[in-house]
């Protein structure tokens, strides 16, 4: 496994639902951590997988937060005539086609 962020991710996605699981809760940190093999420059060493399920609560009320900030945003907005990216991470804008009349 080389050292990358894609593989990183990869692994974590494989092993998300597991990590999740009772007999993986670390009560001293009060996360959940799991630790698989992994090959790395051709030796094999153990990766330390860990989730958090408070610190994912609160990011998700942030998402949402930001979410009806940019609705808002929107709401108030003209018909663009580019969208910033933004606002495309969370909706489907049809931005003003060049040379369009309304």
């Amino acid at each position: 496994m080389a050292v990358n962020r894609v593989e990183a991710k990869n692994l974590i996605d494989t092993h998300k639902a597991e990590v999740h699981k009772a007999v993986n809760y670390i009560s001293q940190y009060e996360v959940y951590g799991l630790k698989q093999p992994v090959m790395l420059y051709g030796r094999e060493l153990w990766a330390h997988i860990y989730f958090d399920s408070e610190k994912q609560a609160f990011d998700e009320k942030v998402r949402y937060i930001r979410i009806e900030r940019l609705r808002g945003e929107l709401e108030v907005m003209d018909r663009p005539k580019k969208v910033a990216k933004r606002f495309l991470d969370y909706f489907v804008v049809d931005a003003q086609l060049e040379g369009e009349t309304v």
